[in-house]
């Protein structure tokens, strides 16, 4: 058995359909409702962005499904999903600079940064994942564990994110930054919607790291860059 392991989004998963006032834990079998109609019709970018992801995962499982499904030894091609969310935590990849960076870790650089808050988008959820779980995850999928066979997983620390609470860690550990910091417009997200992620340590032995920890991790790269870049001076 040869097997295919996708990163998906959690937007392939969220329904943007449900009440909004309506407490609602995301898992992994739900959907987004956003058909492909909706999608090219739509002058929300972020309706047709959520609903590419969802029609993106959909294409991988209708083929895995399909007859053509085979290698060319024969072997049937199985396939593993993952969809996280937020993705923050330290990268281990050259990065040639600060503006490389993905886009969730981009967040945390215009904190740091202190820019302008208008480039900062309003926290719709409060979910989020170190990378360092999303690519163990992974390695898991693809070389140990055979029983994620053709499953589906929500990739989601049970710690709920707020800009609001990493720019509270930000000051503590990393006072020098303190006076900079930039936020979005808004309040925290709605505490009343969430991802459950407690499959992947249930099923792949997973443990979380804390919210902290990977803020941390990360803000120090962005730091002791930007300062190499010349755009922080401390």
């Amino acid at each position: 058995m040869k097997r295919i392991v996708l990163t998906s989004s959690f937007a392939a998963a969220f329904d943007p359909a449900r009440d909004p006032n309506e407490p609602y834990t995301c898992t992994a079998e739900d959907w987004n409702s956003t058909t492909y109609e909706q999608a090219v019709s739509t002058t929300e970018t972020i309706v047709a962005y959520r609903a590419s992801k969802k029609l993106a995962e959909l294409e991988a499982w209708n083929w895995v499904r399909s007859p053509s499904s085979f290698n060319a030894s024969g072997e049937k091609i199985d396939l593993t999903v993952f969809c996280p969310p937020l993705v923050f935590g330290p990268w281990v990849h050259p990065v040639e600079s600060l503006s490389s960076v993905n886009a969730s870790n981009r967040v945390l650089r215009n904190m740091v940064l202190g820019v302008t808050k208008d480039s900062i988008a309003a926290a719709r959820f409060s979910a989020w994942v170190d990378i360092g779980e999303l690519a163990l995850a992974h390695v898991e999928a693809a070389y140990i564990r055979p029983e994620t066979s053709n499953k589906r997983f929500l990739v989601c620390s049970p710690e709920k994110s707020s800009y609001q609470l990493i720019a509270q860690f930000i000051k503590e550990e990393f006072p020098e930054l303190a006076g900079r910091l930039a936020l979005p417009p808004g309040g925290p997200p709605p505490a009343h919607i969430g991802l459950d992620g407690s499959p992947l340590t249930k099923e792949l032995g997973i443990k979380y790291k804390g919210l902290r920890e990977s803020v941390v991790a990360v803000v120090k790269q962005i730091r002791d860059e930007g300062v190499k870049e010349g755009l922080l001076a401390l």
